[in-house]
């Protein structure tokens, strides 16, 4: 199947030209301040620390992207030692009962509702948390800080990387840094020396006592209000080791240099089978990070193993091993979908707010289609900006979700935490959901050169 072309005159050459200056080399110039951002927070106390720093908050820092933040008022944490903590076990853990939660709205409200019930500890590690809605946890986190529970909050050091988020993640750093809860910037893999430099923390984390976690796609900011996301929470043994991989990653969370361990990899082989009690899931941590790689293998290994259908949900969809294996599987008789998110990055584009669509996945669609391999994009008829999902179902018996995209970022640069999920409620759920999209809410992709040569050029670096 030949893609085909979306270019109709000049102007759309010099658009996508204008495009690429304006997000490649001019910072945006667009976005709400930070005083409309937060001025409506219902909280009085909120309301109090909003007034006193103000201020504070319309500073201009003027930090580019890619460099890390310098924590301009001195409340960063200190960095740690290495890590003396080991990394949690590759071992699958039982009974855990996994909650699906669609959107960004019900995600924030259960996510306070857990953070109020907390008895001693909460752990956070977020790479977007930002604007009125992001405003909403700190508040939350802030209070129970004050009422002697241990909060930790661990962040990624380009805060956003565009300004229109960097303004809004900024305005909500100052409530922890006014009300000193421990804030720390991540540790990161090492990128690459020419390509795939870039690389950062990709989380979107909460640990609760260590027995609550969420993990997923959902960056809790205004910007992103209408992405259309999925984010679990799970109750169960699980979060224990989650719980044990943030210590991991706190004590390296703001150094400046350190020696990368050599990364612990999955071996796994097979699909991850349930031998939890009905309803509940046995479920595998896996991600990617400084002293880990779990997140590529347990995704290889899903698809190799499955034998009967995969269902490919996912934001960004671009690593070319994934992409063989996925091929792969359909020529051995697997039934394989992809149902990709068509980019409309337009609210994040200065300026113009307009961009050329597919841009995420046009190398995915070009490969996948040329080996009859079925693609569809959502559909984003329903006032929604994107569908940033990040999950594969394995023969409607294993669901593999967390905050990675499965590019080249995702499984081998980024931070991620995913979820190896078999059985239980959580996985039939989101089967059956793929499947109601698949049918009633997708259209054929086609996909134009420019974007194709965008793409190839993302990839270079991400």
């Amino acid at each position: 199947m030949r893609p085909s072309i979306d270019l109709s005159s000049a102007s759309r050459r010099s658009l996508v030209l204008v495009l690429v200056l304006a997000v490649l080399v001019v910072p945006s110039l667009a976005g709400p301040s930070a005083e409309e951002l937060l001025g409506d927070v219902a909280d009085a106390a909120a309301q109090q620390w909003i007034r006193q720093l103000r201020q504070q908050y319309l500073e201009d820092f003027g930090v580019p992207p890619g460099q890390p933040d310098p924590a301009s008022d001195g409340k960063c944490e200190p960095p740690g030692p290495l890590p003396t903590l080991p990394l949690p076990s590759l071992e699958p853990v039982h009974g855990n009962r996994v909650e699906p939660i669609y959107g960004i709205r019900p995600h924030v409200e259960r996510l306070k509702q857990d953070i109020r019930q907390a008895k001693n500890r909460i752990y956070c590690d977020l790479y977007i948390l930002g604007g009125r809605i992001g405003a909403e946890v700190a508040v939350e986190l802030v209070r129970r800080h004050r009422e002697g529970l241990d909060v930790r909050v661990i962040i990624d050091r380009h805060l956003g990387t565009l300004r229109v988020l960097r303004q809004e993640i900024r305005a909500v750093k100052k409530i922890f840094d006014h009300a000193k809860v421990p804030l720390r910037i991540a540790a990161l893999r090492n990128g690459g020396t020419i390509l795939h430099r870039y690389t950062e923390d990709h989380n979107k984390l909460v640990v609760i006592d260590g027995r609550i976690t969420y993990t997923g796609g959902t960056n809790v900011t205004d910007h992103f209000f209408k992405y259309f996301d999925l984010q679990v929470r799970v109750e169960g043994p699980v979060a224990a080791l989650v719980e044990q991989q943030f210590l991991y990653d706190w004590e390296l969370a703001g150094m400046s240099s350190f020696s990368q361990p050599p990364d612990l990899m999955s071996t796994a082989s097979g699909l991850l089978e349930n031998q939890s009690a009905e309803g509940l899931s046995t479920i595998r941590l896996v991600g990617t990070g400084v002293g880990r790689q779990t997140f590529y293998g347990a995704l290889l290994n899903a698809i190799r193993s499955a034998r009967s259908s995969i269902s490919v949900q996912v934001h960004q969809l671009n690593e070319d091993t994934v992409l063989d294996e996925l091929i792969r599987a359909k020529n051995r008789g697997v039934n394989v979908r992809a149902l990709l998110d068509p980019t409309n990055v337009d609210n994040l584009i200065p300026l113009i707010h307009s961009g050329p669509r597919v841009l995420f996945n046009a190398h995915a669609v070009v490969r996948l289609g040329e080996a009859s391999v079925p693609v569809r994009f959502v559909s984003l008829d329903d006032g929604y900006d994107a569908y940033h999902m990040k999950l594969g179902v394995f023969d409607r018996k294993v669901l593999l979700v967390g905050s990675a995209n499965w590019d080249y970022l995702g499984p081998h640069s980024a931070t991620e935490t995913v979820l190896e999920i078999a059985g239980g409620d959580c996985v039939r759920e989101v089967a059956d959901r793929f499947d109601t999209a698949w049918d009633n809410h997708s259209t054929t992709p086609a996909v134009g050169y420019f974007s194709r040569l965008l793409n190839y050029l993302m990839r270079l670096y991400y």
